[in-house]
């Protein structure tokens, strides 16, 4: 339902369908860490949300299991798209991949040390983070933001 939020234990998850309608919606949600409206579990296949707002709560979750070899991300500054060229950044430590946009839509690639939910998306003061978990799954998510 449109406004309604989804607590999974590790995140709290937003839905609405208007464009600019999560405003302050995360801010509410990281501020009292409850969901502002009443909590239902959604089914994906009756609402598709153009808008998802969450907020993560601990990065103290790891996967569940290991994976096999170094993670690799792309990595790159103000590429909103990606090409040959584009660079690729492999470790051992990277638990998750990210695209950050920027207000102004500057995209940011790269890998991280914390543990996110694969396809947990939030937004941090204005900036829209995306975050995944398998081998340079950050390549062209941005795309969808712009």
């Amino acid at each position: 339902e449109d406004g309604s939020c989804y607590d999974s234990g590790f995140s709290i998850t937003c839905y609405c369908k208007h464009i600019y309608c999560n405003s302050d919606l995360c801010l509410n949600c990281i501020s009292t860490m409850t969901p502002p409206f009443s909590t239902t579990q959604l089914s994906s296949t009756t609402i598709q949300p153009t808008t998802i707002t969450s907020t993560q709560r601990s990065s103290s979750n790891q996967p569940s299991t290991p994976r096999g070899g170094a993670l690799e991300c792309f990595s790159c500054i103000g590429c909103s798209t990606i090409n040959n060229e584009t660079g690729v950044n492999s470790s051992d430590d990277f638990l998750t991949c990210f695209i950050a946009i920027e207000p102004g839509n500057l995209v940011i690639r790269g890998g991280s040390s914390d543990f996110f939910e694969d396809g947990l998306c939030q937004v941090m003061e204005g900036t829209i983070m995306c975050y995944c978990t398998s081998n340079r799954c950050n390549s062209d998510a941005a795309q969808k933001f712009l």
